[in-house]
């Protein structure tokens, strides 16, 4: 409610700073906002005209058509310029009548439909009309004082006569002005259909409708116009050229853009929401971490339209920021960036507890640095995931798409703000579901996941890599001779053994691998966002912790290692790293194969 009444204002500003008399009405034909050149024209005040019929203004013998009119336009409303139309009429609060101009413009807000009328009072346009046909001296009065150009040319299109207000038009001197041709005058664009009007309506009809056209001023600049085109004829009755009344329209075509532009946001901001509210329907039923990471990600680089976005979560036990998912970054980055409270812009975002709008990195108080050339623009969004006053993460965004508007805005800001506080609602059900399924997908005698778990995650983590081509790799391990262990030290000391690899495993991977327990002494890791020498590399360190253990005897572990292609399924993943670990094993002891 709160942004329809700031709408409202800053229509009532547009109205109000417009020298055309302007009022909104909704589609049951109540006013809805008057502007002061309004009240000035009918002689009313806001709060008599707000709420009450548009036919209040218009002739009571017209009132019963008009509703009529009223009905037809709004069947299929489409903007109506000055002068196309009927010829109509305006009835002032003291019961005068007036001739009028109205100008018709359908305006799409929250609330609905509205039409913005723009009305022009012609009684002196009519007057001057008739007097200039009936007086050469009222003529040559109007000629001189009136505010609109005026300009008299021959059958060629050369300038035969102009007043000061033309003159001052274009920006030339009397002199040159007499010299411009029409081409110089007028831009090519425009010469097509002025010759069409000629032929048209000014030959056939004696003058033409109010058409627009632009002028080329002296200085370069391009000016727009409207103007009605009259024909001239000698006495004979020939065609000996044409006078026309030239208005400039500049500052109307502006206010035109503004409500444009106020309406086309209306609408992108409108989408939008809609948008972000539909996510609350989706959201909800997604309970796996991973799945939950990429779904936000997707939505808010949909919405706001952006290039890169990263969704941060924080390590409890370093407390440091770790990308946990993103788009438009490297493996690299993603892999390698480890962010500390307080230092960088999610640092920052994630010790304060407060989003952060960036509009230029360059020269922003708080970060002012210079912008990293992998970044496109220099703005930038950064939100902490909160839920209950404690940070679980912070979620990044930068290089919009738009080439026109390259900034982020307070509107950015509270929509992505919007789908962080959905996503920490998701991200606490998800950490439940996680607490309720680890009864059930986790080897209790290791304390790892189990081969349930390993073949659902193993699913789900080829169906990611597929979907947004990440790498994938898949270890197996299988300790050497464990049979002749457990049957020296004894049962006991042999599932102590167990776990104390299963405590190497989960220390020497990351926090998103995933560790599961194969089959007896078999044991498999998941490697999402890892490729074979990285894989390669962290079997390299398994073996050795492995060989350092503090157990009863010596012990070592071979270990084969599968690359995930994207023409594999889990089957041919498994089958993969089996055969890799069964050529290890007849290599000899602390093997590594792939």
């Amino acid at each position: 409610m709160k942004k329809l009444k700031t709408t409202k204002k800053v229509l009532q500003l547009i109205l109000d700073s417009t020298l055309a008399s302007l009022i909104m009405v909704d589609l049951e034909g109540k006013i809805a906002l008057v502007n002061s050149s309004a009240e000035m024209t009918f002689g009313y005040n806001k709060k008599e005209l707000l709420g009450k019929p548009i036919e209040i203004l218009v002739p009571h013998p017209l009132r019963q058509q008009h509703v009529k009119n009223r009905k037809e336009y709004l069947i299929k409303p489409e903007p109506r310029y000055m002068g196309k139309g009927r010829d109509l009429r305006g009835l002032r609060k003291d019961e005068s009548v007036f001739p009028a101009e109205i100008g018709l413009n359908p305006l799409t807000t929250e609330e609905g439909l509205f039409i913005i009328c723009t009305i022009i009072d012609i009684t002196d346009r009519k007057k001057a009309e008739e007097k200039l046909v009936e007086s050469e001296k009222r003529y040559r009065q109007l000629y001189e004082g009136s505010l609109d150009g005026y300009v008299l040319v021959d059958m060629n299109s050369r300038l035969l006569a102009f007043n000061r207000a033309f003159q001052n038009m274009l920006g030339y001197t009397e002199e040159e002005l007499f010299l411009l041709t029409y081409a110089k005058r007028t831009p090519k664009k425009w010469h097509a259909m002025e010759r069409k009007i000629i032929k048209e309506d000014v030959l056939k009809k004696g003058h033409s409708e109010i058409y627009e056209k632009e002028y080329l001023k002296k200085d370069g600049a391009i000016i727009p116009v409207e103007l009605r085109t009259y024909l001239v004829k000698d006495n004979a009755g020939k065609p000996a050229g044409m006078w026309a009344f030239v208005r400039d329209i500049t500052e109307r075509k502006k206010n035109e853009e503004e409500l444009q532009h106020l309406q086309d946001h209306v609408k992108a901001e409108k989408r939008k929401l809609e948008q972000v509210l539909n996510i609350d329907q989706r959201i909800s039923s997604i309970l796996e971490l991973n799945h939950l990471v990429d779904f936000v990600i997707e939505k808010a680089t949909q919405i706001l339209e952006v290039e890169k976005c990263s969704l941060m979560l924080l390590d409890p036990e370093s407390q440091e920021l770790l990308i946990r998912g993103a788009v438009g970054l490297t493996n690299e980055i993603i892999k390698s960036t480890r962010i500390k409270l307080g230092e960088q812009i999610a640092g920052l975002v994630a010790k304060e507890g407060k989003p952060l709008l960036i509009n230029d990195i360059e020269f922003d108080k708080m970060i002012s640095r210079k912008n990293r050339s992998a970044y496109k623009t220099k703005s930038f969004l950064s939100v902490p995931i909160k839920l209950h006053n404690k940070l679980i993460g912070v979620v990044n965004v930068s290089d919009k798409k738009s080439k026109r508007h390259t900034e982020f805005t307070e509107d950015d800001l509270k929509i992505l703000s919007m789908i962080i506080r959905q996503a920490a609602i998701a991200i606490e059900n998800a950490n439940y579901c996680r607490k309720l399924e680890y009864l059930t997908t986790v080897d209790p005698h290791t304390e790892i996941y189990n081969h349930r778990y390993f073949i659902k995650a193993l699913d789900q983590e080829i169906h990611r890599s597929q979907r947004y081509g990440r790498p994938l790799c898949l270890m197996m391990i299988d300790i050497d001779d464990f049979k002749t262990y457990n049957d020296t030290h004894g049962h006991p000391q042999g599932d102590h053994l167990l776990k104390e690899v299963s405590r190497i495993l989960k220390g020497t991977c990351r926090i998103v691998d995933i560790v599961c327990r194969y089959a007896g002494d078999k044991f498999v890791v998941i490697f999402p966002e890892t490729d074979l020498p990285q894989a390669q590399i962290v079997a390299g360190r398994l073996t050795n912790a492995l060989t350092n253990l503090n157990v009863k005897s010596k012990i070592t572990a071979c270990i084969g290692i599968a690359v995930f292609m994207k023409t594999s399924d889990r089957r041919d993943l498994i089958l993969k790293a089996d055969q890799a670990l069964y050529r290890a094993k007849k290599k000899g002891k602390g093997e590594i194969c792939w």
